[in-house]
């Protein structure tokens, strides 16, 4: 019995160093792998597509972690489409001067955003993402008239 020589006692020290430093990275290499992959915009929306809606606000809501516009948009003939355009977290949007009153129902906006990957009605503000009233008021992020324009879209 070759192996039992060494107790708990009398095994190398260098051994259980190891152990405890391998246990002290997973620990903290798996809740930020699990952040990590909660926070993907990449990952839920496509960065290198750009769409510009149009339609009307039918909710806003204002809440962490993530805020929300649901957007009403005309579609083919007579129906509408709803559509949830993700924003950032209310601390962002409150750093920029929007409450929960900016947005309400029936407010018409414009905007820039990425769609989802998996072909859904929702679509992200990403970084060259933006909303602003037709009256020409910018309410957040990039102005999506001049990232129209700068991407060539079609009208």
């Amino acid at each position: 019995m070759r192996f039992a020589r060494y107790t708990r006692e009398k095994r190398p020290r260098i051994n259980v160093v190891k152990t405890y430093l391998a246990r002290t990275v997973l620990l903290f290499l798996i809740p930020l792998s699990l952040g990590y992959s909660h926070h993907s915009f990449p990952g839920i929306y496509d960065v290198d597509q750009q769409w510009l809606l149009k339609g009307v606000v039918n909710e806003f809501i204002f809440r962490n972690p993530h805020t929300f516009v649901v957007l009403e948009i005309a579609s083919n003939g007579d129906t509408t489409e709803q559509w949830y355009i993700e924003m950032a977290p209310m601390q962002v949007l409150m750093g920029r001067g929007m409450d929960k009153n900016t947005i309400g129902p029936g407010d018409d906006l414009i905007i820039t955003c990425n769609p989802a990957r998996d072909g859904g009605k929702s679509c992200g503000l990403g970084q060259k993402g933006g909303l602003y009233r037709p009256d020409d008021q910018l309410l957040y992020g990039m102005d999506p008239r001049q990232l129209h324009d700068l991407l060539n879209l079609p009208k």
